[in-house]
């Protein structure tokens, strides 16, 4: 008996040994997490997977000491991952995981970094350029091959390591698969023609006339057909050329028909927090949908510049001018955080800024950049008596076209004084003067292409002078300036402050 009973011991030990042998465990966890590269706005993570059995990886990510929130979930073997929202000046903190049908792994990290924010020089030059063979040339060529190569009016976005290009003239958008290294390169997808060569105008879904502005956001494809009065999309971005859109919102309008949704040469959107922002210059208004809409005839819940959706007249409300502070005259562009508004307001020589993002109808702007007050709206006029100065200044301007932030600096294209104006920090007082310029070496100079800086404009272009620049894009380290008669779009890199 009492060798049966040790022999039945033995055997369940085993049988126990051998199911905890046997059990399905979770993936072991990643280790040597790290920074790979950082620039602003993009973050490259790398780790060492350990486990040969997890089915996903799982990236979190903390803001400035928050509780850390999943940014990425990863296919199997993955080990490499950038953070494209990364902000800078913030502290952040990363930490990976592997996951299984039998449970999560321990964490990789948490490790902490610091994004170094947006810098330049004032007068830097440019670093990347497309639409001309080199720096010093500015030749509009249409006969010259590839035709993409030549002369771009329109926004440039970058998404997923690709570039988008609004061409106006030419009726299209084009994409290419990677940032071009070099000026030649010709991009793999052209939306709005057929092949690379066609510049016909149309109507049709996927068709345009004079595309201005282009964005991609949550994976999908937005161009602002301003010749058509309305805003395509596409649910992903297309792959080959001439594929047509899957909608578009908008109607066209004329000065004196106006409707809520409809559209009068609108200029910039963006999409943010949500939100359809978009620039209806012709109507004197800013048009918000706090959902993004699909297909024509839904109304936007808020309108700017006027007092409801069905008036689109640049009018002052108060005889004593006070409610110019919440006019448009012909409102350019927008950009927004989802928390913060700012709008180009060109006819009035300002930018307007909602530290708070407006949610009524009509709603006054918190500050002003470029003038002391509603009332004014002169171009230069740095001591406000209402008549153009005859130099610029750091906190004027000619004619404010574009804006752009990474959240915390923001820039401005002074079209008319042919530079673009920076701020290191989000203005929060009205009239606050820029910090940093570009295309000129000092605040008070304002001719076109004026490399020596004599006061006269130059003949031909260089790295760092511009000529009726346009839009602006920031991405990563790299900010897009669209210098438009000068037929190119330039690239200025972030540098480290000395």
């Amino acid at each position: 008996m009492k060798t049966e009973k040790i022999l039945l011991s033995l055997s369940c030990a085993i049988v126990v040994v051998m199911v905890c042998a046997c059990a399905p465990e979770a993936p072991r966890a990643p280790a040597d997490l790290l920074v790979a590269s950082a620039a602003a706005g993009r973050v490259t993570l790398q780790w060492r997977d350990r486990a040969d059995d997890e089915d996903s990886v799982h990236v979190e990510r903390s803001l400035a000491g928050a509780a850390f929130v999943e940014i990425a979930v990863l296919p199997a073997d993955t080990q490499v991952y950038s953070d494209t929202t990364a902000p800078s000046d913030t502290a952040i903190s990363y930490r990976v995981r592997m996951r299984n049908a039998h449970g999560t792994s321990g964490y990789a990290g948490p490790i902490q970094f610091m994004v170094p924010g947006w810098w330049s020089p004032d007068f830097a030059p440019a670093s990347w350029l497309l639409g001309q063979g080199d720096f010093f040339s500015a030749t509009e060529v249409f006969d010259l091959e590839p035709l993409e190569a030549r002369r771009r009016a329109g926004s440039v976005a970058v998404a997923d390591g690709r570039l988008f290009l609004a061409d106006m003239e030419r009726h299209r958008v084009l994409i290419y698969d990677e940032v071009p290294g070099g000026p030649d390169e010709q991009a793999s997808v052209v939306v709005g023609q057929e092949d690379p060569y066609g510049a016909v105008p149309g109507q049709e879904l996927g068709q345009f006339l004079n595309p201005s502005h282009v964005m991609v956001a949550d994976g999908r494809l937005f161009v602002m057909d301003s010749g058509n009065g309305r805003l395509q999309y596409w649910d992903a971005v297309p792959d080959e050329s001439g594929v047509p859109a899957d909608g578009a919102m908008g109607k066209i309008t004329s000065a004196g028909k106006c409707r809520p949704d409809g559209l009068n040469r609108p200029a910039g959107f963006t999409v943010a927090g949500g939100r359809l922002i978009i620039a209806d210059a012709g109507n004197s208004r800013v048009l918000i949908w706090n959902q993004v809409p699909r297909g024509p005839g839904h109304a936007p819940d808020v309108v700017l510049g006027q007092a409801g959706l069905w008036s689109c007249d640049a009018t002052d409300d108060d005889p004593d001018g006070s409610g110019l502070a919440r006019l448009l005259l012909a409102p350019g562009d927008v950009w927004s955080d989802g928390t913060r508004l700012v709008v180009a307001d060109p006819g009035a020589r300002r930018v307007l800024v909602w530290a708070t993002f407006p949610t009524r109808n009509f709603a006054p702007a918190d500050l002003i950049l470029g003038q002391s007050g509603p009332r004014h709206m002169a171009a230069n006029d740095d001591d406000q008596d209402g008549r153009p100065d005859l130099r610029p200044s750091a906190r004027t301007f000619s004619a404010p076209t574009s804006v752009e932030s990474d959240g915390i600096r923001l820039f401005v294209t002074d079209t008319g004084n042919h530079r673009v104006l920076v701020w290191d920090s989000f203005p929060t007082q009205t009239f606050t003067p820029a910090d940093g310029v570009l295309g000129q070496s000092t605040f008070h100079h304002g001719a076109f292409n004026d490399d020596d800086q004599d006061g006269s404009p130059d003949f031909l272009p260089s790295p760092r002078v511009m000529k009726y620049p346009g839009e602006l894009f920031l991405y990563g380290a790299r900010l897009y300036v669209h210098d438009v008669m000068n037929w190119r779009v330039l690239g200025f890199l972030a540098r480290a402050r000395p």
